[in-house]
């Protein structure tokens, strides 16, 4: 159950994607038959972890992680999250990609 209007978590969040479910043969990466497809968001709280939020979301698409960053997260807080794309152009968010190949970082703002 979701308490309705609950409050957004602030601050430095982390965001990432994940799948509920045992291995399915023949399937690699993101692509799955079976599994529930996963979104969390853990806010950071000195150095361990905050209130978090959960959701099943039907693929990763800019659309569906943009949507549940937004019902999540107050704006203004900083989103960091993996390397993928879908996650560009968060509107409103510093966005912190933490992407781990190669250790590239880069911090953006869109307003």
């Amino acid at each position: 159950m979701i308490r309705p209007g609950r409050d957004r978590l602030r601050g430095t969040i982390e965001v990432d994607e994940t799948f509920w479910g045992g291995i399915e043969k023949g399937i690699r990466g993101r692509l799955t038959k079976e599994k529930a497809l996963i979104i969390i968001a853990a806010e950071q709280d000195g150095d361990g972890i905050g209130r978090i939020r959960m959701r099943r979301i039907l693929d990763v698409t800019r659309k569906s992680l943009h949507n549940f960053i937004s019902d999540a997260i107050e704006p203004g807080s900083t989103v960091q999250s993996d390397g993928l794309n879908s996650y560009l152009e968060l509107k409103g968010y510093i966005h912190d990609r933490q992407v781990e190949k190669g250790d590239i970082c880069c911090l953006e703002y869109i307003a």
